[in-house]
């Protein structure tokens, strides 16, 4: 699902930007929120296919990390060094 990113402190205008830039979603400062655009939020088929392709991209990620069972051992040792 396409994401709507309010643009504020810290690092949400960069967030905000960088999921636009992506086409995942669309980024508004404070008080930018229309009806409009949420919208075009809900309806735009390029949004949409942009945040499936990240939701599968970001999935396939996680299934090659390694579990934390065969992570936990290694921490461990480091911890007792």
């Amino acid at each position: 699902m396409p994401q709507l990113v309010v643009r504020g402190a810290g690092d949400r205008r960069t967030n905000g930007d960088l999921v636009a830039a992506r086409g995942a979603g669309l980024a508004v400062d404070p008080g930018g929120i229309t009806t409009p655009l949420l919208e075009r939020l809900v309806s735009d088929p390029a949004l949409a296919a942009a945040a499936g392709e990240v939701a599968a991209e970001m999935a396939a990620e996680m299934a090659a990390m390694p579990a934390p069972a065969d992570v936990v051992p290694g921490l461990l040792e480091l911890a007792r060094r």
